[in-house]
């Protein structure tokens, strides 16, 4: 079993625009995205280079997903391996 840890909010979330980006450069493990990157507040540097430490750690199975409904919130889930048992 994995150690899984989620942080939410119910804040205005990402809009979609915004959300799909960050995902992909989590799913092909890009560290930034230059179209992004170049705005401020935007680009989810910080994210990506959590993402990958983890992943360079404990392996490709693990790191950071993002999933947000605009209006709602948004939703982090962080992957360990439970290497406590």
């Amino acid at each position: 079993r994995d150690l899984v840890i989620v942080i939410e909010d119910n804040g205005v979330g990402i809009p979609p625009e915004k959300l799909a980006p960050l995902q992909r450069q989590l799913e092909s493990n890009q560290l930034a995205d230059s179209t992004l990157a170049g705005r401020k507040g935007h680009g989810g540097i910080g994210l990506m280079n959590v993402h990958r430490r983890i992943q360079l750690v404990f392996g490709e199975k693990y790191g950071l997903s993002i999933s947000s409904i605009q209006g709602q919130g948004t939703s982090i889930t962080i992957r360990f391996p439970n290497i406590g048992s």
